[in-house]
């Protein structure tokens, strides 16, 4: 059929890092069911203001 696509998201309520199937239909965080998850960013070098 089809391949499951597995992505690593975070929780926004307990902050743990969740992996969720995207097909699936209720996208919920597994630890404590909530709602809202997001994809964590890739870490971005900061750049220093010059004083």
């Amino acid at each position: 059929m089809y391949e499951e696509e597995k992505y690593e998201y975070i929780c926004m309520r307990c902050g743990k890092k969740v992996r969720l199937d995207i097909n699936e239909d209720p996208i919920r965080c597994t630890h404590c069911g909530f709602r809202l998850v997001m994809k964590p960013r890739h870490p971005v070098p900061r750049r220093y203001k010059a004083r």
